[in-house]
């Protein structure tokens, strides 16, 4: 059984309850793990601790059909061996991030 922390669901959910067309997603905070997500008028600012982004990553891989949904232990392992300081950076800066995680909840049988 593949276990999805309730707040990597709530992020994810916040990340793709906008169409991705409206959405902007920036770290202008020196901290690393603050993001803010603007939709429209809207903004969101989030702290992104370094296991929910290893999580978050795991759920982007295994959307990005990097891993299968079987694989979710082997791919939240190597997600952990390869977090540093710029996780954060690298989850913004992925294209297509909001649908990675949606289908990444799909495949685990988790709907978004």
């Amino acid at each position: 059984m593949k276990l999805v922390g309730f707040s990597v669901a709530s992020i994810a959910g916040i990340i793709f309850a906008f169409p991705a067309s409206a959405l902007t997603i920036s770290n202008v905070d020196p901290e690393p793990h603050t993001i803010i997500v603007t939709a429209g008028t809207d903004t969101k600012e989030l702290t992104v601790e370094p296991d929910q982004q290893v999580d978050l990553i795991t759920l982007m891989w295994v959307g990005r059909g990097d891993y299968r949904a079987e694989e979710w232990q082997r791919a939240l392992a190597d997600a952990r061996d390869r977090w540093n300081e710029r996780t954060a950076e690298y989850l913004i800066e992925t294209p297509l991030l909001s649908d990675y995680l949606s289908e990444g909840l799909d495949r685990l049988g988790v709907g978004a």
